[in-house]
């Protein structure tokens, strides 16, 4: 996978933002704030998702074995811990290659 990551917002790829992110019982992890895509394949990788009600924090989670429901939720195969504990992005939503190495490590992706 290639490190560097383009914003969502620079491509045409359909668009995930807005849509709540779940877990596999269901559970809120909060809403798509951006998606990260492999510069590469342009395939959509990384999901940064705006948790908590008073100050939402970026919190990114991999796309991989996602989909989305009828209703239009995204389900990911992480849970609301694992989600919660893994490393931050800054504001800009930037992904270095030390940051993608952590959260694949993270993960276990």
């Amino acid at each position: 996978m290639d490190p560097m990551m383009e914003s969502a917002k620079s491509t045409t790829q359909p668009v995930l933002t807005g849509h709540k992110v779940v877990d596999a019982e269901g559970e809120k992890l909060g809403v798509i704030d951006d998606v990260l895509f492999d510069a590469e394949t342009n395939e959509a990788v990384w999901a940064v998702v705006k948790r908590g009600l008073l100050r939402p924090k970026p919190t990114v989670v991999p796309l991989t074995r996602a989909f989305r429901t009828d209703e239009g939720d995204i389900v990911v195969a992480f849970d609301k811990r694992t989600v919660a504990s893994a490393p931050h992005l800054g504001a800009d939503h930037v992904m270095s290659h030390d940051t993608e190495e952590a959260l694949l490590a993270h993960y276990g992706v």
